[in-house]
């Protein structure tokens, strides 16, 4: 196939990009039929980094609301927002609460990593050029997006249990 300018090329070329942002940015793949795609590829670009980012922020204003809200409901006094997280933490995990300390809370950075990949326009490479290659419908590009945000959540969630084990910080999941 030829891509223009003396280049030729065999499988199939792709044009990845949007104009404008990041300086015009507009890349050409060349996807081969049939090639395997690295899933690290996948899971270690700027993209992926950008969706976990956003998952876990999400999560932890999720968690530091609700646990406010929980410390201005208690009957302790509470002069200050941190002190009403702290109180409301304690209340959290005291109340032991099967459905918000082990599916709401667990299940937001999975959530969040769906909603953030399919509201941010910045996708991996290989899976715009899947898409573009396999002329998919927006249904099954938003299924293949939000599966590639779970995954981020899901490894987002991951890396921030060890980034607070390595600083020593309280680390149950909760």
């Amino acid at each position: 196939m030829g891509l223009g300018a003396g280049v030729e090329c065999s499988g199939l070329a792709v044009a990845v990009g949007r104009g404008g942002g990041f300086g015009g940015w507009c890349r050409l793949l060349v996807v081969e039929e049939d090639a395997p795609v690295n899933p690290l590829e996948i899971l270690y670009c700027w993209q992926s980094l950008l969706v976990a980012s956003a998952a876990v922020g999400l999560t932890q204003l999720v968690k530091t609301a609700y646990d406010v809200y929980r410390g201005r409901k208690a009957p302790i006094d509470t002069d200050t927002i941190g002190d009403a997280r702290r109180v409301g933490k304690s209340v959290r995990k005291a109340e032991g609460s099967v459905l918000v300390n082990r599916v709401i809370l667990p299940g937001c950075p999975i959530l969040f990593g769906v909603l953030s990949a399919l509201v941010i326009p910045a996708r991996p490479d290989p899976i715009m050029a899947y898409v573009t290659a396999h002329h998919l419908s927006v249904f099954s590009a938003m299924s293949i997006y939000a599966g590639w945000g779970a995954a981020c959540g899901q490894f987002a969630d991951y890396i921030f249990t060890r980034a607070k084990k390595t600083l020593g910080r309280d680390t149950d999941g909760t």
